[in-house]
């Protein structure tokens, strides 16, 4: 399998290090590319990470995309480009990861429907508008091939939701064991 990752400057360095790095223990990807159309780099918003990205790739290639939140959440809002990537593979029923303010982004532009339940970064001024399926409560939702969480706190949580997803409960099991050391 392989994984976009769409990334933005001032993403959360937290979700997205964590969240890759147990994808990466569980050997899940062949590949991972980073990806923006208008940038050569991000750096994360604590600035723990910054990123040389593609600004060209072929998305078809993909079976998942990764969209980690924070910051660039904001910015997602208004990037219509980066929008109708995500929206493609929604709608290629492909696999989208997306944690924190992501989620909320998503069901505003439209590209999350009202059916979709997802957990996402609770935002006060968003809990009036907000989907009834949204969750905030829960560390992570999945709703068939959308994963989301709601925080970076939740991404050791979300990578492993993603991974039982992927490969099942046994080997997400095995990995919670390998990254928790029991």
């Amino acid at each position: 399998m392989k994984l976009l990752v769409l990334l933005h400057p001032k993403f959360n360095d937290i979700e997205l290090i964590v969240t890759l790095g147990a994808l990466k223990k569980a050997s899940i990807f062949s590949e991972i590319e980073f990806y923006n159309h208008k940038y050569t780099s991000a750096r994360g918003q604590y600035g723990l990470c910054e990123y040389y990205v593609n600004n060209k790739t072929d998305i078809d290639k993909y079976d998942a995309i990764f969209i980690p939140g924070g910051k660039s959440a904001q910015e997602l809002r208004e990037d219509r480009k980066s929008l109708d990537v995500i929206e493609y593979f929604v709608k290629m029923e492909r696999y989208v990861f997306a944690i924190c303010d992501t989620p909320n982004a998503l069901y505003e532009k439209g590209i999350f429907k009202d059916d979709v339940k997802y957990s996402s970064y609770p935002i006060q001024n968003i809990r009036q508008t907000a989907s009834k399926n949204r969750n905030e409560n829960l560390s992570t939702v999945y709703n068939g091939r959308i994963v989301t969480g709601r925080s970076a706190g939740a991404a050791v949580e979300f990578a492993l939701s993603i991974i039982e997803t992927l490969k099942g409960k046994e080997f997400a099991k095995a990995a919670k064991e390998q990254i928790f050391g029991l």
